[in-house]
C-alpha cells in the first residue's frame, strides 16, 4: 500500500475515532433510556478505541509520538515540584490532620 493512501486512511480512522467519543456527550441529550444510553455508550466506546488504534497501525510511530506528548501528565508529586497535592506544606503553612 502506497504510503500516500495510508496515511489517508490513518487520519480518515483517527477522525471516526474522534467523532465516536465525541457523540458519547450528545446521546444523553437525545432522551434515550437508561438501559439504551449505556448500550449505545459501550458500542461507541469499543468504536472509538478499536479505530484509534488501527488509526496507529496505518499512521506509524510518529503520529502516535506525538499524540503521546500532547496527552502527556506529569505526576507532579514524582517530579517533586512544590504546590502539588500531598506535597509538603511550605515554610509558613500548616499540615492538615
Amino acid at each position: 500500500m502506497t504510503n500516500r493512501l495510508s496515511k489517508t486512511i490513518g487520519y480518515t480512522l483517527f477522525i471516526i475515532c474522534c467523532i465516536a467519543f465525541l457523540s458519547i456527550l450528545v446521546f444523553p441529550l437525545l432522551g434515550f433510556t437508561a438501559k439504551q444510553l449505556a448500550g449505545i455508550t459501550v458500542i461507541l466506546i469499543i468504536i472509538g478505541e478499536v479505530t484509534f488504534y488501527v488509526s496507529l497501525i496505518f499512521l506509524g510511530k510518529g503520529f502516535y509520538s506525538k499524540i503521546k506528548s500532547m496527552l502527556k501528565f506529569r505526576n507532579k508529586e514524582a517530579t517533586g515540584e512544590k504546590g502539588a497535592i500531598g506535597s509538603q506544606p511550605a515554610g509558613n503553612e500548616t499540615p492538615m490532620t
